[in-house]
């Protein structure tokens, strides 16, 4: 199961329970999220951040770049079948120069 952030409608009725008074660990256990998570829902309204959820994911940066990555590529377009394990020993067993 792959993680989501809360409903904005979640988060607003826990920081309308927090600001009504309740305790952290009440409205935790009111609407079945974590202490922590409430303390933080509680701090964003109260910072006025927002309550809005941040992005999940985003770009991440290629590790291998230029010849190295140019090899790689080389490698899996002639065999598209190498596992991780097979690739990484043919590439450390070559130790071809742009990989050195």
């Amino acid at each position: 199961m792959m993680a989501r952030p809360l409903s904005l409608d979640l988060r607003q009725r826990v920081a309308d329970a927090l600001a009504g008074g309740m305790t952290v660990r009440a409205a935790a256990l009111r609407f079945g999220i974590s202490a922590a998570t409430a303390v933080r829902i509680g701090q964003r309204e109260r910072s006025g951040r927002g309550l809005a959820p941040a992005t999940m994911g985003g770009h991440v940066k290629p590790m291998l770049r230029g010849a190295a990555a140019d090899e790689v590529h080389r490698r899996l377009a002639a065999k598209p079948d190498w596992t991780v394990r097979a690739l990484a020993a043919d590439l450390k067993g070559g130790r071809d120069r742009c990989l050195s």
